[in-house]
């Protein structure tokens, strides 16, 4: 049970490491996925704060604390969003 645990781990902690990589400039990494990413309809529609699911997901790159996503996938400040 322990080698599992251990290799799980390892890969959990290799695809984190990967994903760290490939996120574009502007984002960053949440291992629990984007279940939470703050959009622009989000604000606009006045969804916040947002109300997150309690679970985790495979590993997503997502905006930053204090910035939504809009459509056309960059990150802006909440006030660029209108």
């Amino acid at each position: 049970m322990k080698l599992l645990l251990v290799f799980q781990f390892h890969n959990l902690k290799a695809l984190r490491e990967q994903t760290l990589l490939l996120c574009p400039i502007g984002k960053v990494l949440n291992v629990c996925g984007d279940h939470c990413q703050v959009t622009c309809a989000d604000v606009n529609g006045g969804k916040l704060p947002k109300i997150c699911p309690l679970i985790c997901g495979p590993p997503a790159c997502v905006c930053p604390v204090g910035l939504a996503l809009k459509p056309n996938g960059l990150c802006v400040p909440y006030i660029l969003c209108r």
